[in-house]
């Protein structure tokens, strides 16, 4: 029902693939830079309204006009990218419960 941050999205837009998702997938927020890769969808939604959204990646126009921003996904998620975030995250934990933030 939740999933962080899908590899499997993460995936296939870095092969050029478009995403259709969930909002509860964190992957979705991607699309805040990338609007163009795809697109996420209440996990409620009907049938046909996940129809209507597949539906549209049948246009060869539309899949090549995201291919530039699938490019920008590749270069920004990158392993050492998730690495030096993640690390971060925890320096800033350990500082935080170390009082270290404090003015």
């Amino acid at each position: 029902l939740y999933d962080p941050f899908s590899n499997a999205c993460l995936e296939a837009a870095m092969h050029g693939l478009p995403v259709l998702t969930t909002t509860e997938n964190g992957f979705h927020e991607v699309f805040r830079d990338f609007p163009r890769a795809g697109a996420a969808l209440p996990a409620d939604s009907p049938p046909a309204a996940w129809r209507e959204h597949l539906a549209t990646w049948l246009d060869p126009a539309r899949r090549e006009a995201a291919q530039a921003e699938f490019g920008q996904i590749r270069e920004r998620f990158t392993v050492a990218a998730t690495v030096n975030a993640t690390m971060q995250a925890v320096k800033n934990h350990i500082a935080r419960l170390a009082g270290e933030d404090r003015p």
